[in-house]
């Protein structure tokens, strides 16, 4: 991640624009790439930044480490989702119910299940 977050720093020193789009651009890159460590970094850098982490940004992350098979890791993102009062989406949802699914804690799959229902988050079909 300090890969990441020292060239977001060089490419704001060369005035290009680092914001929480571009950001949010590399951490799906990440996802895409199955580097789950290297999207928390980017992640974590937009903090450092004191740029907005928006729920694109905490999905693509959740996703990533969905795909890394990183099952807490996916739980704590929600709920830092939470924390940091950012809404979430059906994949956010979906990668902590896959998390759940993984661990064979389906309790906890229908209580997030329920919850997206309370969010008034769509299912995936």
């Amino acid at each position: 991640w300090s890969r990441a977050f020292n060239l977001m720093v060089v490419l704001s020193r060369a005035n290009l624009k680092v914001d929480t789009v571009f950001c949010s651009a590399a951490i799906t890159a990440c996802e895409t790439a199955g580097e789950w460590e290297k999207s928390l970094g980017v992640l974590e850098a937009l903090a450092h930044m004191s740029l907005q982490r928006d729920t694109i940004a905490w999905s693509a992350s959740t996703s990533a480490c969905k795909k890394g098979m990183q099952w807490g890791r996916v739980l704590w993102l929600l709920e830092a989702m939470s924390w940091s009062e950012v809404q979430k989406d059906d994949k956010s949802f979906q990668a902590a119910v896959v998390a759940c699914e993984g661990n064979a804690a389906w309790q906890s799959a229908v209580s997030l299940l329920l919850a997206m229902h309370v969010a008034h988050v769509p299912a995936d079909a």
